[in-house]
């Protein structure tokens, strides 16, 4: 008997199911190094660590939620903005998905740094802080070949870019592996550079919407 097994003071039912959970642990441990890839460029913000990860390590499919969370520190004073995303996926000509939030609550009379919505400032007042952004994304459904690549960025009160993220992910391997996000099986499209803030960037930010 392995001496794991020999030294766990309860029944021999329960030392199994133990063991048995054991290994999946393990396996999912294995292969959580490779769920997606990503490419950080830092600009008013630093990215000092991302993460991309579902409830449970449910696989890449259609509907699964996932959470994005990202921390680092601001190079300036933030007192509004925007988070925003688009979705492309591989050999569609178009991106598939966009969407926004604000950085922090707002009305009419402006938005408040201490109230977060998308990111958590340590220090809401001060030049620079310590942040943390965190905001729940929903895979969609594949169009042709199921890798995909997110791009995720930030705009602030001066309509400056804050950070940009790309994040590739592909549902192929995931589905045939039963682990969620190898590597993509087929080359994903080099997404354009982000364009320079306009007028509907003004337009979006929180203090516009979020009445």
């Amino acid at each position: 008997i392995p001496l794991l097994v020999r030294l766990l003071p309860f029944p021999r039912t329960m030392r199994v199911q133990f063991l048995a959970l054991a290994a999946v642990c393990l396996v999912a441990s294995a292969a959580a190094n490779d769920k997606f890839t990503v490419t950080k460029t830092p600009e008013v913000f630093t990215i000092d660590n991302f993460e991309f990860s579902s409830a449970f390590d449910a696989p890449w499919q259609e509907g699964t939620i996932v959470q994005v969370k990202m921390t680092g520190t601001t190079n300036k004073k933030i007192t509004d903005g925007t988070v925003k995303f688009k979705l492309y996926e591989a050999y569609v000509t178009h991106f598939e998905a966009s969407g926004n939030l604000p950085y922090f609550k707002c009305d009419n009379k402006g938005c408040d740094p201490s109230q977060a919505v998308s990111m958590f400032l340590e220090d809401p007042t001060a030049d620079s802080s310590p942040y943390t952004i965190t905001f729940d994304y929903t895979m969609g459904a594949a169009q042709k070949t199921g890798v995909f690549s997110l791009v995720i960025w930030g705009v602030d009160q001066d309509h400056a870019y804050d950070f940009s993220v790309s994040v590739g992910y592909n549902y192929t391997n995931a589905a045939a592996t039963g682990l969620r996000g190898a590597a993509p099986a087929v080359p994903v499209p080099e997404i354009p550079e982000l364009p320079t803030p306009t007028a509907n960037d003004v337009a979006t930010l929180p203090f516009k919407y979020n009445v």
